[in-house]
């Protein structure tokens, strides 16, 4: 690798970065709406926020001892991908023992818990801090939990008596991947990158979440960097009368306009016509399924050569297509019903345009996090009938893109090996974001960073094809412009475009910290540009003397060419600045003793895209962020002679 890695100090850096499995923290004890009492009557134990990040549980005179923990909204906790639960414990009495029990629940039946209590501790007492760790599949084996779950409860229960010196310190719950994260990382790319990637957003120009007009939406997806969007064209609206097709205005409006800027659209064939099934479910059989056909075969003839990219139908799982009924749900739509529909579908129109694209599965996240719904629908032969798989790949909000780039690796694992004969699938995500969210932390400048850093991870994983953010303008919490004014998304999307679109993914510098990203590419003039994060989030420290910004790591780089002033980095921040640093490092406190061959560069959770003479570059040592050590420390002189 060009950019080199080179201990200089005698300090083992084993020992400064330690790998850890992906985490979910569930609970930072920064406050008590997770824990209640079982019913209103009973009088449970005391839990208390009586300093920053601990809650303090304390035995109530003539109590029944134990306190739940759930969702603050007292529903299960939803396991995911997760397989290891681990509960940090601060010190506490050693007259206290303490007990936790579990409860397993299924969430798809309603929330109905299928274990009962059972005890993942029968007593505990330390002086000292202590990692409870638990694997939650292979526990509710050996406890005899045989059905389906994908949720849990937990209790506490305190035995000792109600001294106020008998006190329980809860200091994080939190669930760990170990099992996505190992098939991750030893996944072996077997399918050459796209060229090029497909870099697009999606705008739903004639749908409910934009007033704008398709010249506006236009210009902000040009402006925003977007090469590609993608948008409907309903059928129920090309199909008034019955075998009478004409396109909407508004659509060729917006064909026409992406065209003139050098932008490609994705066209979702989609939803019912009450002309065939008055109940507008999905046309399954019969006249309603061959309507469907007629109506597709006509818009795929009428922009043949002009539109290359279509999706074929949006969400059948969550049955979309049909209204909602007097429940305000939709019926759910069968993943064997999904596949034979795509198998009478895409014949017929990839025989009008062989070149044409066609995607078939748009399924939503929650077909391929908490069910098998996309699995019987790839066994009853999908693969077969579509040129690529379009993927729904939204995250919960407090996921990270690393953990993304994890669990779309691990996807492409499971079904290549299973339903392709180990052939790699091409997945399009035609839908993923971030949605801003408060109790999350998610505000617009972390969905900036979680956008920019998904985009460069997914060039790491060649069977992606392409991402169509959700979405451009309209939606209060997952849109990238407000009332098509620039959010920080949008700036991120403009100023990671040409690395994207163009770059080819190299490797990734491994500096021994899973926590810090150095990604290389390939421009095509040739020059090597690199991206660079942190996943540590940003904190801010209250004390006067403190630096303001703690979540930053420092790389220590060394010049090793021969230039006794080498050329400076170029550096771009994602929704920053462009600016040039030069060499050069005090050496000596307050002197003027300079080493021109050295320089410090702090990354955070915002990637930089940095050039410079990579050939001739070491990373001599890393200073984790400073609230992993002690804040404050950001004034040292950093190898001060």
């Amino acid at each position: 690798m060009s950019f080199k890695f080179a201990c200089v100090l005698s300090l083992s850096l084993a020992s400064l970065f330690a790998s850890t499995a992906k985490a979910i923290v569930l609970d930072k004890m920064d406050n008590t709406n997770n824990f209640y009492m079982y019913e209103d009557k009973q009088v449970s134990l005391n839990a208390t926020h009586e300093m920053p990040g601990y809650i303090v549980l304390t035995k109530a005179k003539d109590a029944e001892n134990f306190i739940r923990w759930s969702r603050p909204d007292k529903q299960p906790v939803r396991i995911g991908e997760y397989d290891t639960l681990e509960i940090d414990l601060a010190d506490f009495s050693s007259d206290t023992r303490l007990q936790i029990l579990i409860e397993f629940f299924n969430n798809g039946r309603g929330g109905k818990g299928v274990s009962g209590m059972k005890y993942l501790t029968k007593g505990i007492n330390t002086r000292q801090k202590k990692t409870l760790k638990y694997n939650l599949p292979e526990f509710a084996k050996a406890n005899g939990v045989t059905d389906a779950y994908n949720g849990f409860r937990l209790m506490f229960r305190h035995t000792g008596d109600d001294s106020p010196r008998n006190t329980i310190k809860l200091d994080e719950i939190r669930l760990t991947d170990s099992k996505l994260k190992q098939q991750a990382q030893n996944y072996v790319p077997r399918m050459a990158p796209p060229k090029p990637f497909i870099f697009g957003i999606g705008t739903h120009m004639g749908k409910q979440f934009t007033n704008q007009t398709p010249q506006q939406s236009i210009e902000m997806v040009k402006q925003a960097g977007f090469s590609y969007l993608r948008d409907e064209i309903l059928w129920r609206e090309v199909e008034k009368k019955k075998g009478q097709y004409q396109i909407p205005q508004f659509v060729e409006d917006m064909i026409h306009l992406s065209e003139s800027n050098g932008i490609q659209p994705l066209a979702i064939l989609l939803y019912g016509n009450q002309l065939y099934d008055k109940n507008l479910g999905h046309p399954k059989e019969g006249q309603a399924l061959e309507g469907f056909i007629r109506y597709a075969e006509f818009v795929v003839n009428h922009y043949k050569g002009r539109i290359k990219y279509y999706e074929i139908w949006n969400e059948w799982d969550m049955g979309l297509g049909y209204p909602r009924m007097k429940n305000g749900k939709r019926p759910l739509g069968d993943p064997v019903d999904y596949a034979n529909f795509v198998k009478a579908v895409y014949p017929r129109l990839k025989a009008i345009d062989p070149d044409a694209t066609f995607l078939a599965g748009g399924h939503a996240s929650l077909s391929l996090r908490h069910s098998d719904w996309f699995d019987r629908c790839l066994a009853a032969g999908l693969p077969e009938y579509c040129d690529g798989l379009s993927m729904h790949t939204y995250t919960r909000p407090y996921d990270s893109p690393e953990y993304w780039h994890d669990w779309v690796t691990q996807m492409q694992i499971r079904y290549s090996q299973h339903f392709n004969g180990g052939k790699p699938l091409p997945f399009y995500i035609t839908e993923t974001a971030w949605y801003t969210k408060s109790d999350a932390k998610v505000d617009h400048n972390t969905q900036a960073q979680y956008l920019s850093r998904m985009y460069l991870l997914a060039k790491t994983r060649p069977f992606i094809r392409g991402i169509w953010y959700f979405h451009l303008s309209g939606g209060p919490v997952f849109e990238i412009t407000y009332k098509f004014m620039p959010l920080p998304a949008m700036i991120a999307a403009r100023d990671i475009k040409d690395i994207v679109e163009q770059g080819e993914y190299l490797d990734r510098v491994d500096v021994g910290d899973p926590s810090i990203w150095i990604l290389r590419f390939k421009m095509p003039d040739g020059k090597i540009k690199h991206a660079m994060w942190s996943t540590t989030s940003m904190e801010y420290t209250e004390r006067r003397w403190d630096s303001p910004i703690v979540g930053q790591a420092l790389l220590h780089l060394k010049y090793t060419g021969r230039d006794a002033k080498p050329s400076p980095l170029n550096i771009k921040q994602v929704t920053g600045m462009q600016f040039t640093r030069s060499w050069g490092k005090r050496i000596k406190r307050n002197a003027n003793a300079f080493d021109y061959s050295l320089l410090d560069l702090p990354i955070g959770p915002m990637p930089i895209i940095v050039e410079g003479d990579f050939e001739h570059i070491e990373i001599q040592s890393i200073t984790p962020p400073v609230n992993q050590i002690k804040a404050g420390a950001g004034d040292e002189l950093h190898g001060e002679i």
